[in-house]
C-alpha cells in the first residue's frame, strides 16, 4: 500500500468510493488526498464506475444534489476526469486475475484496468489494498 508521499507524479485511478467521496463527501477523503486531487491534473476513472454510482442512486444507497446526468457531467468533464473505456482486453484480464482476489465485478474491472495502464488506484477498499498485484494509495 502506497501512502501520498509515495503517489507517482503520473496518473492515478480513482476507484468508485474514492470518487464518490471527492464529490459527494470530500469530508471523508484524507485532507492530504483533498487536496491532492484538486491540484492533480491526470486523475483517470473506470468506465465501470458511473455504472456503479447509477445502481447506487437506484437502489437508493447513494443520494445526490442533482440529478445523476448532471452530477456525472459535473464530476467527471468539470474536474477533468480522463474516463477510461472498457476494452476486451481489460475485460479479460478481470477475469483471470493473478492471485486470489474477490467476486465483485465493478472491483475487478478497476484492478484489472490499473494493471492494463500500470496506473495506482486511489481507494479506500482494504479488499483491494490487500490485492498484492497492484498498487493501492489509501484515500482515507
Amino acid at each position: 500500500m502506497s501512502t501520498l508521499k509515495s503517489i507517482p507524479q503520473g496518473a492515478v485511478l480513482l476507484d468508485t468510493c474514492a470518487w464518490i467521496d471527492a464529490f459527494v463527501q470530500p469530508e471523508k477523503l484524507n485532507p492530504a488526498i483533498r487536496a491532492y486531487l484538486d491540484t492533480h491534473p491526470e486523475l483517470k476513472l473506470s468506465a465501470i464506475s458511473p455504472w456503479e454510482v447509477a445502481i447506487l442512486v437506484n437502489r437508493k444507497r447513494l443520494e445526490l444534489k442533482v440529478p445523476i446526468e448532471t452530477w456525472l457531467q459535473l464530476s467527471i468533464d468539470d474536474a477533468n476526469i480522463v474516463l477510461v473505456p472498457l476494452t476486451p482486453p481489460i475485460a479479460l484480464e478481470s477475469a483471470t486475475l493473478p492471485g486470489d482476489f474477490h467476486k465483485d465485478p465493478a472491483d475487478r474491472i478497476i484492478v484489472a484496468t490499473a494493471r492494463k495502464y500500470n496506473l495506482p488506484i486511489l481507494t479506500s477498499d482494504q479488499k483491494i489494498h490487500d490485492y498484492a498485484h497492484v498498487d493501492a494509495i489509501q484515500s482515507r
